[in-house]
């Protein structure tokens, strides 16, 4: 014969187990989230270094002959953390003027 403490005790157990299966999906869901986030936060700051360092190379090389390809080996040698086939298209134009706009066959889709 159980007694009703043994009883009650069982209910709680169950109950413990019934909120712990519909708690664990979402805590692991925010846990993936946060860890997703992170890469994707790691992913821009790493963009941004490398579009940031090779404007500056860029200013440095000034009119020189080989300043594209200067352009895109400090493009290639800052996007290290980036992941394959991130970078898709590098735009190098010249600007004349504060005024001078992207030509169209640059612009993206």
């Amino acid at each position: 014969m159980r007694s009703r403490r043994t009883h009650r005790q069982q209910s709680q157990r169950g109950a413990v187990l019934v909120e712990t299966a519909l708690t664990v999906p979402i805590v692991f869901l925010l846990i993936f989230a946060i860890v997703e986030f992170g890469f994707m936060f790691r992913d821009y700051i790493s963009l941004r270094g490398a579009a940031a360092e090779s404007v500056r190379a860029a200013a440095i090389a000034g009119n020189d002959v080989s300043a594209d390809f200067r352009i895109l080996e400090v493009v290639q040698g800052t996007s290290g953390p980036l992941p394959d086939g991130a970078i898709t298209r590098v735009v190098i134009f010249r600007a004349d003027t504060a005024a001078s706009t992207v030509p169209p066959s640059c612009l993206t889709a």
